[in-house]
C-alpha cells in the first residue's frame, strides 16, 4: 500500500513539474506571437545569400502553407534516398480525409499517388494530401512534425517551430522571412529536378483542374516558383523565386492584406532588387561574396546535408524512415565518364535507387529503351550505396549529358509517373 501511495505521489509530482516547465515555456514564445497579420519582407540573390532589401526578417510570423515547403523538402529527400516513389501510392487515413480546406476531397481507404500528392500541395495547397504525404513518409503526423523541425535546425532555420505538416493555424508555429528564405534556396538548389514542380501552372486530378494560387508565375519575367499562404493569423503570404538576365532573386513576404497587394508589393521588391543587382558597385559585393559570407548583410546558406530521418538497426520494407547515406567504395558503371578528361561538371539524372542490382539494371534498361535517341550517349551508372543501417540501394543514373538534355528527359519520365531527378557536379 505505501509503494503505492510513493508512486502515486512521484507521478504527481512529475505531472505538476511538466505543468511548470510548459507554463513558463509557453509564456516565453508567448510575446513572439503575432497578435494579428504583420508585415514582413526579404529579398535575397540566391548564389551568395547577399540581403538587397528586407523588413522585420526575423521577426516571428505565422507561415500558414509556406509550411508545405518542407513537408515537399522531405518528400524529395524521401524519394532520392529511394524510401518511396512518385508512383507510390500511399493510404488515405481517417486524419487525412478529415483535414479542412483547401482540400482535394480525399475519402479514407483511397491510395493516393506519391506525384499526385506533390502536385496538390504545389498548385491546390492541400491539406489533406499533405497529412498522407507525412503519414506515408514519416510513418505519423506526429512523427514527421519532428523531421521537420530536425530538418529546419540542420538547414539553419533558427526561428523556425513546425506543428504540422500543412501550415493550419496553430499559434506555435512560428517562423521568419530570412528562415523562409532559407528554405526556399534549399529547395532550388538541393533538389533541382524537382523544383521545375512549383512552376506547374495547374494539375488534374481525379478528372479536376487544380490552378496554382501563384499569380505571379504567368505575369512576373523570370518567375518559376515558389509557395503561396495564407490564413486569417498570417495574412497573405508569398515566397517567391524569379531568374533574370542570369541572376536569381529569392523574395518572401509575410502578412499582405490581400492577394493581390502582395503580388503587386512582390512585383515593387523583385523590380527594385534586380535593378539594385545590376549596379556595379553591388555587382562588386556580390563577386566577394564568398569572402564576407559572415557579414550581418548575408544569408548563411547551407548546403545539403545529411538526411533528418533517423537511422533504424534492421530496415523494415513497410517503413520508410530514411538512413544517412555514405557511399560504398565499389561502383558500377558501363563506359568512361563523357566531361572527365575536361574536368567538367558532369549533367546527368537518376531514375531511382532499387534495392536490388538487378532491379536498377533493368530500369536503365528499359529507360534507354523508351527514351530513344536522347539518351544514346549518356553514361549508364549504378552506383552502390551503403546505408549506416546496413542495407544497401543501387542508385540508376545516365551520366554525361548537358543539362538541357537531363531536364528534358526527365520531364518527360515524370509525366508518365516514374521518378526522375537531375542530378549534377557528379
Amino acid at each position: 500500500m505505501n509503494r503505492l501511495i510513493q508512486a502515486i505521489c512521484l507521478i504527481l509530482l512529475v505531472f505538476s513539474f511538466s505543468l511548470s516547465f510548459f507554463g513558463e515555456l509557453e509564456a516565453k514564445t508567448r510575446q513572439h506571437r503575432p497578435k494579428r497579420p504583420q508585415y514582413a519582407d526579404i529579398v535575397m540573390e540566391a548564389e551568395t545569400g547577399y540581403i538587397l532589401r528586407s523588413r522585420s526578417r526575423n521577426a516571428y510570423r505565422y507561415p500558414a502553407s509556406l509550411t508545405k515547403m518542407m513537408t515537399l523538402y522531405l518528400v524529395f529527400q524521401a524519394i532520392e534516398n529511394g524510401r518511396i516513389r512518385l508512383k507510390t501510392k500511399l493510404p488515405v487515413t481517417a486524419l487525412a480525409a478529415r483535414q479542412p480546406a483547401t482540400k482535394i476531397g480525399l475519402r479514407v481507404g483511397q491510395r493516393l499517388r506519391v506525384y499526385d500528392a506533390v502536385m496538390s500541395l504545389v498548385t491546390q495547397s492541400a491539406n489533406d494530401a499533405a497529412v498522407v504525404l507525412a503519414e506515408g513518409v514519416g510513418g505519423s503526423v506526429p512523427k514527421f512534425v519532428r523531421l521537420m523541425n530536425k530538418q529546419a535546425k540542420a538547414l539553419g532555420m533558427n526561428r523556425t517551430r513546425f506543428r504540422n505538416p500543412s501550415g493550419l493555424p496553430d499559434k506555435r508555429q512560428l517562423t521568419t522571412a530570412n528562415d523562409m528564405a532559407i528554405l526556399a534556396h534549399a529547395l532550388i538548389h538541393h533538389y533541382p529536378g524537382f523544383y521545375p514542380y512549383f512552376s506547374r501552372q495547374s494539375h488534374r486530378y481525379a478528372g479536376r483542374k487544380m490552378n496554382n494560387h501563384n499569380n505571379l508565375l504567368d505575369c512576373y519575367e523570370g518567375m518559376d516558383g515558389i509557395k503561396t499562404g495564407y490564413t486569417n493569423a498570417s495574412g497573405f503570404n508569398l515566397a517567391s523565386s524569379a531568374k533574370q538576365r542570369g541572376v536569381r532573386l529569392i523574395g518572401i513576404i509575410f502578412g499582405g492584406r490581400k492577394a493581390a497587394s502582395r503580388d503587386k508589393q512582390m512585383k515593387v521588391i523583385l523590380d527594385k532588387s534586380f535593378k539594385a543587382v545590376r549596379k556595379p558597385s553591388v555587382r562588386r559585393i556580390l563577386a566577394k561574396g564568398e569572402r564576407r559570407r559572415n557579414r550581418a548583410d548575408y544569408i548563411s546558406l547551407p548546403t545539403k546535408i545529411a538526411a533528418a530521418f533517423p537511422s533504424k538497426k534492421k530496415r523494415h520494407h513497410k517503413k520508410l524512415a530514411l538512413a544517412k547515406p555514405r557511399v560504398a567504395p565499389s561502383a558500377f558503371t558501363r563506359k568512361p565518364p563523357v566531361n572527365a578528361a575536361q574536368n567538367e561538371p558532369v549533367w546527368g539524372l537518376q531514375i531511382g535507387a532499387f534495392g536490388a542490382l538487378t532491379g536498377a539494371q533493368k530500369a536503365l534498361e528499359e529507360t534507354a529503351k523508351n527514351s530513344g535517341p536522347l539518351l544514346e550517349e549518356a553514361e549508364q551508372s549504378l552506383q552502390k550505396i551503403t546505408m549506416t543501417d546496413g542495407s544497401t540501394v543501387y542508385r540508376a543514373r545516365f551520366l554525361g549529358v548537358d543539362k538541357k538534355t537531363a531536364r528534358s528527359v526527365c520531364s518527360l519520365l515524370i509525366k508518365t509517373g516514374q521518378n526522375c531527378i537531375v542530378v549534377s557536379g557528379i
